[in-house]
C-alpha cells in the first residue's frame, strides 16, 4: 500500500474513532457497511486461502478505531466474520459443511 492508501486508512480510522465516541448509532451504520464489504471480499478470497487473514485484518481495523469502537461492535464483528470464514472455507472444501454449521441460529438475525 502506498502513501496515499496509508493516509486514507488513518483518516478513516480517525473518523470512525470520532464517530464511535460522539455518535454510536452512526458508527454502527458506517461499520456495518464496511463489514458487509469485507464479508464479500473474504468470500472472494476463499480460493486463495486468505479468508482468515481477512478476519484478522478486520479485527485489527476495528481495534485501530479505539476501545469505544471495540466495545460497540467487537463481538458482533467477530461473530459475523467467523461465520463468513466458515462459509468461505466450506465453499472450497465441501459446501455441505457450512449447511451443517449454519443450521444453528445466527446471532445477527440473518
Amino acid at each position: 500500500m502506498g502513501k496515499a492508501g496509508i493516509r486514507r486508512r488513518r483518516s478513516r480510522q480517525k473518523y470512525l474513532a470520532w464517530l464511535a465516541a460522539t455518535n454510536p448509532k452512526r458508527f454502527t451504520i458506517e461499520w456495518s457497511k464496511r463489514l458487509e464489504s469485507w464479508s464479500i471480499v473474504t468470500l472472494e478470497k476463499a480460493e486463495t486461502g486468505q479468508a482468515h487473514e481477512m478476519f484478522e485484518a478486520v479485527l485489527n481495523e476495528l481495534q485501530a478505531c479505539g476501545p469505544e469502537a471495540v466495545r460497540l461492535e467487537g463481538e458482533k464483528t467477530a461473530t459475523i466474520m467467523r461465520a463468513v470464514c466458515s462459509r468461505a472455507v466450506a465453499q472450497v472444501v465441501d459446501p455441505r459443511m457450512y449447511r451443517l454449521r449454519s443450521s444453528l441460529p445466527c446471532p445477527d438475525g440473518r
